[in-house]
């Protein structure tokens, strides 16, 4: 998190900070997921919808540069049921 244990054992009980921990196992917020995977999938849309009559279909994968190694060939079912 970038604060000192110190201060956030001041802020925070044990089991907020549990919550936390669980929150972050379901939905992290690491750059990954917070940046690349929606850009990727805005850069998708953009280059589709200007793509012309026989151009290519890009996909999110096709555009993300950065793949996490955990969830890769999952990730399309993932999105697909809404738990990304």
């Amino acid at each position: 998190m970038g604060w000192p244990v110190a201060w956030l054992q001041e802020i925070i009980s044990a089991e907020e900070f549990d919550k936390w921990c669980e929150y972050h196992r379901h939905f992290p917020l690491d750059d990954q997921s917070n940046h690349h995977y929606p850009m990727a999938q805005l850069e998708a849309s953009l280059l589709n919808v200007h793509r012309g009559e026989n151009g290519k279909t890009w996909t999110l994968f096709e555009r993300l540069i950065f793949k996490r190694p955990d969830t890769d060939s999952d990730i399309e079912s993932q999105l697909a049921d809404g738990n990304w």
